[in-house]
């Protein structure tokens, strides 16, 4: 089951049975996914936004 859990306007965290990715969107396409290694989702929350600035700014 995937679940969005927060939307910005390049990137979707999605929560999934395997666990929290990081969506790099271009337009409509998927541009890239990045793991991420989180307990709940505030705390994948924390990890997307930071891999956002340290990674995609």
């Amino acid at each position: 089951m995937l679940r969005i859990v927060e939307k910005w306007m390049d990137a979707e965290l999605v929560y999934e049975k395997n666990g929290y990715f990081l969506r790099v969107l271009l337009g409509d396409q998927i541009k890239s996914v990045i793991k991420l290694m989180a307990e709940n989702d505030d705390d994948a929350r924390k990890k997307a936004r930071r891999a956002i600035y340290l990674f995609l700014a």
